[in-house]
């Protein structure tokens, strides 16, 4: 049996103990943050603080008791992991080619794209909000690129383009 205790900060074997493969298609998103974690010779709350989330939070990723995690968050553990986000997610789950790549990169910008579709049906952010079941305020971020939405939100979002 695997023991994260023992895992080397390099991913190399300890006590004969193999080191885990993030090629693994059945290794989960938590077991894949916490491997990478180790790997780094990082403890859970200095990944926390240098990812800008609550420890508790990290926990229950890395738990898989929260498997949404937001892709902005996702990014700021990746980053600090110093690996691509996709690294992360079990190739099991991850979206079609490409699409990952495109949510991720900084020249996309999703509000503008949410914005330019909302002015296009003559949808005030209230009525958006509305139809995606979020705050006015959470538009008002999408729309000026301060956050992106959830995967949830994105698919609610490409459900309503195509019946308005």
């Amino acid at each position: 049996m695997f023991s994260w205790r023992k895992a080397a900060s390099d991913g190399s074997q300890i006590g004969g103990i193999p080191p885990v493969d993030l090629a693994d298609p059945t290794l989960s998103l938590g077991a894949r943050i916490t491997a990478l974690r180790i790997r780094k010779g990082l403890k859970q709350e200095d990944l926390a603080i240098a990812a800008g989330i609550a420890t508790s939070a990290l926990a229950r990723y890395e738990q898989d008791k929260i498997l949404d995690i937001h892709p902005l968050i996702l990014q700021k553990i990746a980053e600090t992991l110093k690996v691509e986000p996709v690294l992360l997610i079990p190739p099991r789950i991850q979206p079609e080619s490409g699409e990952l790549a495109e949510f991720f990169s900084p020249s996309v910008s999703y509000g503008s794209k949410i914005k330019q579709f909302r002015i296009s049906r003559n949808m005030q952010q209230k009525e958006l909000a509305e139809a995606l079941g979020v705050s006015r305020e959470t538009i008002r971020r999408y729309e000026n690129d301060h956050s992106k939405p959830t995967k949830r939100i994105m698919a609610k979002l490409e459900e309503l383009m195509r019946f308005i």
